[in-house]
């Protein structure tokens, strides 16, 4: 009998050495994996907010023209690293204008941060008539932001409030393909 309880001592032994080398081998990456994607969705929740609160600004008459007003929406995208004119993001406001006979047209658009990292879905506006507070000559073919019908459907009159963002690395599809996160809101 003493050898069985030997025996069963160095099992006992042996179990929990197993148990803390298997442990560390699968618990620590999947503990890395979910603060990974936990803070990921946090990211992706501030972008979210983000957006909604410009878009909500702009629709509101808030003129992003001035550099009051762009620094507030620049604190509310605290830790996102973007600047007025740089960083990881982009945000781009449009108002969208439906003129008649099913032409919609983008009739302003700003932009802040880094333009570079991604172009609004709705028209690519060239020409101004006043570039500082974003005022597009509606009569130009780059202003055209018939697109946008697919989006929501306008009559002639109507007006549309959009607020576009864009942050690279900031997204749970980031883990599997390198992109980063668009949000829109429109008012």
């Amino acid at each position: 009998m003493r050898r069985e309880d030997m025996r069963h001592k160095r099992e006992k032994g042996s179990s929990i050495l197993e148990f803390a080398l298997v442990s560390t081998f699968l618990l620590v990456p999947l503990i890395l994996v979910l603060a990974t994607v936990g803070m990921s969705i946090l990211k992706s929740i501030h972008v979210t907010e983000l957006s909604r609160d410009a878009g909500r600004m702009y629709a509101r008459g808030v003129d992003f023209g001035q550099t009051s007003n762009v620094n507030l929406l620049l604190q509310l995208a605290d830790g996102l690293n973007i600047t007025a004119g740089g960083g990881d993001g982009v945000i781009i406001l449009s108002k969208i204008e439906a003129t008649g006979n099913q032409q919609v047209v983008c009739a302003q658009r700003l932009v802040i941060g880094n333009a570079s990292l991604h172009a609004s879905d709705f028209a690519s506006p060239t020409k101004f008539t006043d570039a500082a507070e974003g005022m597009v000559d509606i009569t130009d073919a780059s202003a055209d932001a018939s697109s946008f019908l697919n989006v929501l459907n306008m009559n002639t009159g109507d007006t549309a409030y959009v607020a576009e963002t864009f942050f690279q690395g900031y997204s749970l599809q980031n883990l599997f393909t390198g992109s980063g996160m668009y949000v829109r809101s429109i008012f």
